[in-house]
């Protein structure tokens, strides 16, 4: 049986047809059977083919998929401020039959709230060492990797380095693309990018407001970190591969255009076994849970700042020049600065967690609500962190920080943004869109806009309007087109052609209205994408403050001295290294956990001259071997990540990996040692 769709007040009502005479009279609706529906009533005058209505309320699309790794949007984000990592990978399966084989991994680490992208190919032993640190390093959420493909001994290391992640595995070579497939498909979505349009943006703004500048190789336009790839040929394959692998998991997601946009492409750091001359990394593995360093240090106030100090934890610096320019500034951020510093905290507290990735601005009509609150609120965000960075330039006045000076100076480090934010200024009301959360365009901005609210000259005051009232006197004088809308005792209201012509034009002007609005709204999206390297640099900059305020206060919850440390470049490759230091506290345990006293701080001597160049530390169980050598692991972190060290005084030469091997069983922050542990 045919079946009638009912439009009124916003929603939708499925009967059928039998019926719709009987329940379009309810509705306050006249229904003509089979060609047009009318729904008469205050708010609305809508007429609509009944077959093209019903094609629109029955058709239902997916528009998002939200899993652990695909989150974009920050009230999901500010639960957990931790970047969370999409990570595909994919191995050299072509030798593993032979075991003395290198194995040769691909691997392409997505946050998709921020569309960085990380490439990578590295060769590994037997172990899967260096793809061992890297999980442990990122802790991916979820993993994308091909069916059937690797091998067993990845696998292993795939469920004992993460924690749980949601792991997908897809078809190799159709969907987990090899290299040549995957540069096809990318090139495929920057060329039908050429030929969209952003709203409100000159051809080609989407796309080509990428990090990676755009390189022509006769084929296609490819970033420049995946140009390097393609040259690289069977050095960047299997890179290339699981990037493949990560595009088809986004693309179920809805993600793979969006992230490419935007993606901030960049190649993975050295895993651990390049040149340590040329690397700018300590290798080093990075844990979360309490009583950790990170726990003693994450001192950030905002989620970006979080989540640049778990990464500089997980790569403590190695270049000497690097570690003092950082130890400088962290040093300015105390003393007679630190109520700049503090200031700055407390205005920048205030921020939502921002990322200016989001789904597709083309879709926002879909989230309309919830693409003007955050807009705006972005929007609102970025003013902030531009005011209160200006603000803070007051301490370079007389100080000499080359890092804090890069990243204050308008044109180094600081992009110029107030062009930009005046720009949006202009456009719309400010207050209003904080009030009501509706961004209206200020008079003279948009045409159409301006011409709908022109045609708007009426206003409703209750429920029922626009009507015309007559006593019960005077009804049998009433002219048969005039129509009976409600009654009371003594009166009857009703609608007169006039009013019911000026109605239908009436909601045609407020139909326009709202239609300029979402495109005025698509357009400033569209808009504020185009700068979206100047957000990307303001957010970065903000966050490395934060890090390095975060850092100046660290060293007030240590236990006794603090001091910065000393980091002794290396004049010849002959020197010996050295590491030194004297009454070296507990950068974690403290009194407060195992009481007063309990811990004895060390003095350390090793390397240079006149010392060995190595320890042998024995002595009895609960003898304070595996806590000496954590804190000694510690602190060289804490000296190569740019912050104090709880010392009296601390010298060394740069490390460049530290290995360790404890007792997995061990807990020292309750005193139970491994052995004890396991009775």
């Amino acid at each position: 049986m045919d079946k009638v769709i009912f439009f009124k007040m916003g929603k939708f009502y499925e009967l059928f047809e039998m019926d719709a005479h009987i329940r379009a009279k309810e509705l306050g609706l006249q229904y003509i059977k089979g060609e047009q529906l009318h729904c008469a009533f205050p708010e609305k005058n809508f007429s609509m083919n009944v077959e093209k209505l019903a094609r629109k309320v029955v058709k239902r699309e997916i528009c998002a998929v939200v899993t652990k790794g695909t989150l974009t949007e920050g009230d999901m984000l500010s639960a957990n401020p931790d970047a969370s990592y999409l990570m595909a990978v994919t191995e050299n399966s072509q030798n593993l039959a032979n075991e003395n084989a290198e194995r040769v991994f691909g691997v392409c680490v997505v946050d998709v709230a921020t569309s960085r992208v990380i490439l990578g190919q590295f060769g590994d032993d037997l172990e899967c060492s260096a793809l061992s640190c890297l999980l442990s390093e990122l802790r991916p959420v979820e993993i994308v990797k091909p069916a059937n493909l690797l091998s067993p001994e990845t696998e292993k290391v795939l469920i004992r380095h993460t924690r749980s992640p949601l792991v997908n595995e897809v078809v190799p070579v159709l969907e987990f693309l090899d290299a040549e497939r995957t540069v096809q498909e990318v090139r495929s979505i920057y060329r039908r990018a050429d030929d969209q349009l952003v709203s409100g943006s000159p051809k080609k703004a989407g796309f080509h407001g990428s990090d990676s500048h755009l390189e022509e190789d006769g084929y296609g336009c490819l970033p420049d970190v995946l140009s390097e790839m393609v040259r690289a040929g069977e050095n960047g394959i299997w890179a290339l591969s699981a990037l493949g692998g990560a595009l088809f998991y986004l693309k179920q997601a809805f993600l793979d255009e969006t992230i490419l946009r935007f993606a901030k492409f960049e190649l993975l750091p050295s895993s651990g076994f390049g040149d340590t001359v040329t690397k700018p990394y300590m290798n080093n593995r990075n844990r979360d849970s309490s009583g950790t360093l990170y726990a003693q240090l994450n001192h950030c106030v905002t989620g970006f700042g979080k989540r640049l100090l778990r990464t500089w934890l997980a790569r403590p610096l190695y270049h000497v020049e690097l570690i003092k320019q950082r130890q400088d500034a962290v040093a300015i951020l105390r003393g007679v600065n630190l109520h700049y510093a503090l200031e700055f905290r407390k205005a920048i507290s205030r921020l939502p967690d921002i990322n200016a990735c989001g789904r597709n601005a083309k879709k926002v009509v879909l989230y309309e609500d919830a693409a003007k609150k955050n807009s705006f609120r972005t929007l609102r965000g970025c003013e902030l962190m531009a005011q209160t960075c200006c603000s803070l330039k007051v301490i370079l006045e007389n100080v000499e920080s080359a890092q804090l000076h890069h990243l204050l100076t308008l044109g180094k480090g600081f992009p110029d943004v107030n062009s930009v934010l005046k720009h949006f200024k202009d456009a719309f009301d400010w207050v209003q869109a904080n009030n009501s959360g509706r961004i209206i365009p200020h008079e003279g901005v948009n045409i159409e806009y301006d011409s709908a609210c022109e045609k708007i000259t009426y206003v409703t005051i209750g429920k029922d309007s626009y009507l015309l009232e007559m006593p019960e006197s005077l009804c049998s004088c009433i002219p048969p087109d005039y129509e009976l809308r409600s009654s009371k005792k003594g009166f009857s209201r009703y609608w007169t052609p006039d009013i019911k012509k000026s109605l239908t034009e009436l909601s045609q002007a407020e139909t326009d209205k709202e239609s300029s609005l979402r495109s005025i709204l698509q357009r400033l999206i569209g808009r504020f994408c185009e700068h979206r390297l100047k957000w990307r640099q303001l957010v970065s900059v903000t966050a490395e403050i934060d890090v390095l305020i975060s850092l100046a206060i660290a060293s007030d919850y240590f236990e006794g001295p603090s001091c910065q440390p000393v980091v002794m470049s290396s004049s010849c490759t002959d020197e010996v290294p050295r590491f030194s230091a004297k009454s070296l506290g507990h950068p974690v345990l403290r009194s407060d956990s195992l009481g007063k006293g309990t811990f004895v701080s060390n003095d350390i001597s090793n390397g240079g001259s006149g010392h060995a160049s190595f320890i042998l530390l024995t002595g009895p169980n609960m003898g304070g071997k595996s806590t000496l050598i954590r804190q000694v692991c510690l602190a060289v972190i804490l000296a190569q990540l740019g912050a104090d060290v709880p010392a009296e005084s601390f010298e060394l030469s740069p490390v460049d990996r530290i290995f360790v091997r404890m007792g997995s069983k061990d807990n020292i922050m309750v005193v139970l040692s491994t052995f004890l542990s396991i009775l």
